[in-house]
């Protein structure tokens, strides 16, 4: 009987246990997280992404490479007072500076320049920074090259002012033809006791004015 009265009294705690374990609010375990599977992206999806990557890249490059060529030739305008119509200024510097000795000692810039006025039309020059250009002869003339193309010779002239820093290229619709078509001329100046320098521009991107 004792034994009888025992075991029931066990199982009475055991159940009693139970239902305050699973009473509301009774704390719980936390259900074991679901697994996070990662799809790999298939070869297809890979050449597709780089082929992507690289079309951006090729775009940035060309973008880069035109804003670069448009930065070779300066072009200002301005208005001429007399007849209030536009003057229009192309100027291309020239790839590298050159030395000069005493008294103009240092590295200088030459320059192309073309100017179209209403009353004086065309006219192509070549400008260096500083230094005298120098003509032993009368009928001055200086070589130049286009490309790959022999060298030509063009005739020059002092400007009205007999400045030293300024040659006027005489046959400009010749010169200007072969300069719309250049990638890089390449001019040969001789300077008043300085000697011959040859000087190299990057002509890409000229739109005659």
């Amino acid at each position: 009987m004792k034994r009888t009265v025992l075991l029931s009294a066990t199982v009475v705690g055991v159940l009693l246990l139970l239902a305050l374990y699973i009473a509301p609010g009774a704390p719980t375990q936390s259900p074991e997280p679901a697994a996070t599977y990662v799809v790999a992206p298939t070869a297809e999806e890979l050449a597709a992404e780089n082929a992507a990557r690289q079309a951006r890249a090729e775009a940035a490059k060309v973008e880069q490479e035109a804003a670069r060529i448009a930065r070779l030739w300066k072009r200002e305008e301005s208005v001429d007072s007399m007849t209030g119509k536009p003057v229009v200024h192309l100027q291309n510097r020239s790839t590298h500076s050159f030395p000069l000795e005493f008294p103009n000692r240092g590295m200088h810039y030459a320059h192309i320049v073309v100017q179209k006025h209403p009353r004086y039309g065309t006219n192509a020059m070549i400008v260096v920074d500083d230094g005298q250009l120098h003509c032993q002869y009368r009928n001055c003339r200086i070589l130049v090259r286009f490309d790959q193309a022999k060298p030509t010779s063009f005739s020059v002239s002092s400007p009205a002012d007999n400045s030293s820093d300024t040659w006027f290229i005489e046959d400009t619709t010749r010169f200007i033809s072969q300069l719309s078509r250049a990638k890089q001329v390449i001019v040969e100046l001789q300077f008043y006791q300085q000697g011959i320098r040859e000087i190299t521009f990057e002509t890409t991107g000229f739109k005659r004015p």
